[in-house]
């Protein structure tokens, strides 16, 4: 009965108001384009600067990182269970990080069907990182 009556007063999922629903018939809808050419226009003029920037920021990363653990022996830290805890923790947040920098970018590439260009783009990224390895070395050797 209160089914009956809210069918009445609401209509069911085919009711527009009153009325039943009627498809439209013949009706298009003009669908754009993609404008696939700008995007990969765009896209190749940053792919040169990209893989340098993500090696910059993964070695300042760790460059902070280590900088920040090295800072924190100026002050007495007390041995408990939350130092291992802590130290665990900042182990998989850097995974996580550098996973970011170094795969996201590839593995983008890759989905995209652009499998030749996510391995260069992946070995770029390792090679200067390689490079900032090497010249952090050499400071550590000249200081």
């Amino acid at each position: 009965m209160y089914l009956v009556y809210f069918k009445e007063v609401f209509g069911d999922r085919l009711m527009v108001g009153q009325r039943p629903l009627k498809p439209l018939i013949g009706v298009r809808i003009p669908v754009p384009k993609p404008i696939l050419s700008i995007r990969i226009i765009c896209y190749n003029n940053l792919v040169m600067k990209k893989p340098i920037l993500y090696a910059f920021v993964a070695t300042v990363y760790i460059v902070f990182i280590v900088s920040v653990v090295n800072f924190t022996k100026y002050f007495s830290l007390k041995e408990s269970i939350l130092m291992p805890m802590t130290m665990l923790g900042l182990f998989v947040l850097s995974a996580a990080i550098m996973g970011f920098l170094f795969l996201s970018e590839p593995l983008t590439l890759y989905l995209d069907g652009q499998k030749r260009e996510a391995f260069l783009f992946f070995g770029k990224i390792v090679g200067f990182f390689a490079c900032f390895v090497v010249l952090l070395s050499i400071l550590i050797l000249v200081f």
